[in-house]
């Protein structure tokens, strides 16, 4: 009988000792979580103001350019000369229009109605010189251009995030002819945005858990951004979902219409 008892309260603690790690080993991964979000956020407050300064700075400069061209086309009527002078202002607004969009996209965050259409141009035209460095080519099906109400800056944070795990698996992979496929579409009960590439797929040893904190697919990497990406959806009241298709990795995020 006391043999039974010892051996009951032997097993009751070994089970409460087992349920302990467990809380701690949880606790730990979410302070860990939570530290490198503070960092990430830290970082893109210091970016911003850094943004800042630089836009100040360069603003005066860009308006005496954009003066004095103007002056200059009042004094020509050479078409050529007219010609490139109108192709060096639209340089100058496009320099202006990336800074205030990079300015925008560290600014603190603010729930709103958004168009996906418009936050996907807007993450491509962020992204534009990467794309365009890695040789990818991107193809956008805009078939529903619907409406989130969240926050359109977080988004872009979740798409960034997914194009570059794909530009990364290019890379890494040496695939030659680089495709990424951007399709927004409806049904009657969901918003679907998917975003497919042709690099290979996710392995299938870490797909089911590619969204967990620390599970990365290539060398090197932190096993953060996914499982940022898998938040901000969620957050802005939708779901990401991980699959393979038969010439790489497709990542959809959905959301029930309201």
């Amino acid at each position: 009988m006391l043999y039974n008892n010892l051996n009951n309260t032997i097993k009751t603690l070994e089970e409460h000792q087992n349920k302990l790690e467990e809380v701690i080993k949880n606790e730990v991964e979410k302070r860990i979580y939570q530290e490198k979000i503070l960092l990430q956020q830290s970082k893109f407050a210091t970016m911003g103001e850094m943004l800042d300064v630089i836009a100040h700075q360069w603003k005066q400069p860009i308006n005496g350019l954009y003066l004095r061209l103007e002056l200059l086309k009042m004094e020509t009527e050479d078409k050529n000369l007219l010609e490139h002078i109108d192709e060096m202002q639209k340089q100058l607004d496009q320099m202006v229009e990336t800074m205030n969009e990079f300015r925008s996209f560290f600014r603190d965050k603010e729930k709103k109605e958004f168009y996906i259409g418009d936050v996907v141009e807007n993450v491509l035209h962020l992204m534009k010189d990467e794309i365009m460095k890695n040789k990818i080519e991107i193809v956008k099906n805009i078939e529903s251009n619907f409406k989130i109400y969240g926050y359109p800056n977080e988004f872009k944070h979740l798409i960034i995030s997914i194009i570059t795990n794909s530009r990364d698996a290019f890379i890494e992979r040496n695939i030659n002819d680089r495709k990424i496929i951007i399709t927004a579409t409806e049904d009657k009960d969901f918003y679907y945005l998917k975003i497919s590439d042709n690099a290979g797929g996710i392995p299938e040893n870490i797909i089911d858990n590619i969204f967990e904190l620390n599970v990365t697919t290539k060398e090197g990497g932190t096993g953060v951004g996914l499982y940022i990406a898998s938040a901000i959806a969620r957050k802005n009241g939708g779901e990401l979902i991980a699959q393979n298709n038969k010439e790489g990795a497709e990542f959809i995020f959905k959301k029930r219409k309201e």
